[in-house]
């Protein structure tokens, strides 16, 4: 462990550090497409979201992630772990807590398209002493001279269309070392290959719980009104690829070579309706917590 780390701290402050930051880097930096509206959509807001109690972050899934990521190994070296996708910093919080918490040390890698949440994750990385290597790439290209021991994600297969989520897998796989772990959370309710999006009155409706919260909690230095207004444009550029059922995941691990170790799949609670739902927030839905081993 790095004598010099410092302590991760609380969730709450770290947003109140980051927040401002994260607007302004994806009023700069965004340009990439998510959907039908650019990735500003999503990371001009996430992080206020976060604060707001309505984002599904990695955070809601924190058991599973500390009993996978943190499995103690025979390498004898820091594990390479390399993140494919993120929304911010999130993912990699979890990762690093979950190996401080095991007294291991760990390599990050984080790729994204876009260098917003790459950035953050950077920032991250400072404020906690780990060093974060970052690389903005598409991830269905992203290719490594090494192998990594752990690959890790949350909700990434979503954003891919059918086709592309079993070349997702497939990438995945390639970037293991034989006897690498793919650690990651996907909500499976839906038919596969079916796009869904979010309605006008859906947008709506998210906005305005948006208003009601920023109201009801005085953190935020946005007023209410602009907070609901990125939360429309966050959720009417929603968009995401069910993966189907356990049975279509378990055909999408195998198929791409990969050997299941673990898989649950769980009813979350959410404090959202089905009214307020988009793709990213914080409503009930049926996941399943993965880990697959690449033989």
């Amino acid at each position: 462990m790095n004598p010099m780390a410092l302590p991760i701290g609380d969730e709450r402050s770290r947003l109140e550090a980051s927040a401002p930051l994260a607007r302004v880097l994806a009023r700069d930096l965004c340009a990439t497409k998510l959907g039908h509206d650019s990735c500003l959509a999503l990371h001009g807001v996430w992080q206020d979201l976060r604060r707001l109690g309505l984002a599904a972050t990695p955070h809601r899934h924190a058991r599973f992630f500390t009993r996978f990521l943190a499995r103690r190994g025979t390498l004898g070296h820091a594990r390479r772990a390399l993140i494919t996708g993120a929304a911010d910093s999130g993912m990699l919080e979890v990762l690093i807590e979950a190996h401080r918490s095991a007294g291991l040390d760990v390599e990050p890698t984080v790729v994204d398209l876009c260098p917003t949440p790459l950035l953050l994750c950077a920032w991250y990385g400072t404020q906690v002493g780990v060093p974060v290597r970052t690389r903005a790439d598409d991830l269905l290209a992203v290719r490594e001279p090494e192998a990594f021991d752990l690959v890790c994600t949350h909700s990434v297969l979503r954003s891919f269309p059918c086709a592309a989520q079993a070349e997702l897998m497939a990438r995945w796989r390639e970037l293991l070392r034989p006897g690498g772990s793919l650690v990651t959370v996907t909500r499976i309710d839906g038919d596969a290959g079916a796009p869904a999006s979010v309605s006008a009155a859906q947008a709506d409706a998210f906005a305005a719980r948006a208003v009601a919260e920023a109201q009801r909690v005085p953190l935020l230095a946005l007023d209410p009104a602009e907070i609901g207004a990125r939360a429309r444009r966050f959720a009417a550029a929603g968009i995401s690829y069910p993966v189907g059922t356990e049975r279509d995941l378990i055909a999408l691990v195998e198929a791409a070579g990969l050997a299941i170790e673990h898989l649950e799949v769980r009813q979350i609670a959410g404090a959202l309706a089905r009214e307020e739902s988009a793709p990213g927030v914080l409503q009930s839905a049926r996941y399943a917590e993965l880990v697959a081993v690449r033989r």
